[in-house]
């Protein structure tokens, strides 16, 4: 038998616990600028849902052709599917 105390094990959850209000004291990284948020016109939205009707997960080429359509990046596009599919899942949900 030895004399050494043994050591409390502890997790990472310990941690995590412990040092949580440190984390939310932390003020957000101030290099990144947060962007604007993107509004639709009517007729982009009429766009964009009758493309939506036809297919709900277009290629990046069908996305393009939207967004020079409708003038924006084909990242909005893509990001406003993704919203829109998230929208119909959601309300799908709540019907049943």
């Amino acid at each position: 038998m030895s004399n050494e105390k043994q050591q409390p094990q502890h997790s990472p959850y310990d941690y995590s616990v412990k040092h949580r209000s440190n984390v939310l004291l932390c003020p957000p990284p101030k290099n990144r600028a947060r962007r604007a948020r993107t509004y639709f016109d009517d007729r982009s939205i009429q766009i964009l849902e009758h493309a939506f009707l036809q297919e709900q997960y277009p290629d990046i080429h069908r996305r393009e052709q939207l967004s020079n359509e409708i003038g924006t990046s084909e990242a909005r596009v893509q990001v406003w599917f993704q919203n829109k599919r998230s929208r119909c899942r959601k309300l799908l949900l709540h019907k049943t």
